[in-house]
């Protein structure tokens, strides 16, 4: 018996046994962080830093869609990096000050406007917790998540990307950066006519437990975007890596990025 074979059959008798299950538990949290999944912090632990940095910051981008704002960190990572104009949505009226603090300083490369996006034109309730309004969703179930809390919701007005290109006379967009808490399979719904008549280069989205709780997979994002390759960000400064969406191991549900590159 070769000795690979014989490690195998060992660590087969020995890692399958009740007891040992937290080792693999241990094993499996390493290796998928590895692999670009629970990369939590700042842009340049997840990998978006590298993004913008070496793939947007060489393909003259012009325009950016931030749907999802939040504060305006990746907004204002964008503006750092790049020349490009970003417009942002962002419905929770608590970070108009902080949006606007951004205007101020970058002026007619930045607009802050007061909506959701999703698939249809609405007035929506939005749940959020003051304290950590990065959980905010409209999908109200994804409290069933254990870190996410929702003591507080406001109604807000909800339209879509085709409606967004339309209101401001878009005629080009390089990217749409997408971060809805399990909401961002709506946003694309609503984007139907926009990925169809000028399809963005790249559209950044974030994957995460949430879509266990939704429905949702990678692969009805393919299906959303068939016109795209998709890759995962890696972490750190180590780029990003094709995946194929039909493939389980890629079907995590764990905070992770993706990036859906047009094919043409």
């Amino acid at each position: 018996m070769g000795i690979r074979k014989a490690t195998k059959k060992i660590l087969f008798k020995y890692l399958t046994r009740p007891d040992k299950q937290h080792i693999n538990r241990y094993l499996f949290d390493w290796i998928v962080k590895y692999r670009g999944f629970n990369n939590l912090g700042e842009p340049e632990v997840s990998g978006e830093q590298w993004f913008i940095e070496e793939i947007l910051s060489k393909s003259n981008v012009q325009l950016c869609l931030a749907i999802g704002a939040n504060k305006g960190d990746y907004s204002r990572l964008l503006l750092e990096k790049l020349d490009a104009k970003v417009i942002a949505c962002e419905p929770l009226p608590i970070h108009s000050d902080d949006l606007q603090k951004l205007k101020m300083k970058y002026g007619d490369r930045f607009e802050a406007l007061s909506l959701a996006v999703g698939e249809e034109v609405c007035v929506r309730d939005i749940y959020y917790d003051p304290n950590m309004t990065g959980h905010s969703s409209l999908h109200r179930e994804v409290e069933a998540i254990e870190y996410v809390h929702f003591p507080s919701k406001v109604s807000v007005q909800v339209t879509t990307i085709d409606q967004l290109v339309a209101d401001q006379k878009i005629s080009h967009i390089d990217l749409i950066k997408i971060d809805t808490e399990g909401y961002e399979l709506h946003v694309l719904a609503g984007a139907e006519n926009t990925l169809k008549t000028m399809p963005p280069e790249y559209i950044q989205f974030e994957f995460n437990w949430h879509y266990l709780i939704t429905g949702g997979s990678l692969y009805q994002f393919h299906k959303a975007l068939l016109d795209y390759d998709l890759y995962r960000l890696l972490p750190k400064r180590n780029g990003w890596i094709k995946v194929d969406p039909v493939d389980w191991r890629e079907n995590i549900f764990a905070f992770s990025n993706y990036v859906a590159v047009h094919k043409g």
